[in-house]
């Protein structure tokens, strides 16, 4: 056997806390095979931090979250619904974009009364069974934006072709300040 055993951290052990950080299967290589069903959503690890953005900034990040499909068939995301929140109005987020990495996937949203809609009957995006993909939320901040205005936005529902399990309440991009520059 192995001498002192306290701290030693074998195949079996690390087999078992992957499953239990991941919620799947572990297999013999290492590979985690998605367990579940339905198509998960939960704030990303990427997403900001409380910060600051800037009036007149464009494409300014506001929130990402991870979509991971837990199902052995392609989640086709139909909607994506949010509201603004903070101490701001709806005229200071000039247009709303769906990104997947680098590239924006949507056409600019309005914000009416609060809440921002993407729709597409044939899919905003698509994530392949098995895999998961981050979306980040980023807006054009109106030029006229008042300084101290507060802005966050709330993820409150996802549409798609499989089962969508998402915590509505907690998922909350930080408050973001707005500041202004001057020359």
């Amino acid at each position: 056997g192995i001498v002192p055993a306290v701290g030693f951290v074998g195949s079996i052990t690390r087999d078992t806390l992957n499953r239990m950080a991941t919620g799947g299967v572990v297999t013999g290589g290492g590979v985690i095979i998605p367990s579940g069903s339905g198509l998960a959503v939960s704030l990303a690890v990427t997403s900001p931090r409380a910060g600051a953005i800037i009036s007149g900034q464009a494409a300014a990040d506001l929130a990402e979250y991870t979509f991971t499909n837990n199902t052995n068939v392609p989640a086709v995301v139909t909607n994506v619904t949010l509201v603004r929140g903070g101490v701001s109005s709806d005229s200071e987020l000039a247009s709303v974009y769906l990104y997947q990495g680098a590239v924006r996937i949507t056409d600019g949203a309005s914000v009416s009364s609060g809440r921002i809609s993407f729709n597409q009957g044939t899919g905003l995006f698509t994530i392949p069974a098995g895999l998961s993909a981050t979306i980040a939320v980023r807006a054009d901040i109106d030029a006229s934006s008042s300084a101290g205005s507060i802005i966050n936005v709330a993820l409150t529902n996802v549409l798609s072709n499989v089962a969508v399990s998402a915590n509505y309440p907690s998922l909350v991009g930080a408050s973001l300040s707005v500041a202004s520059v001057t020359d």
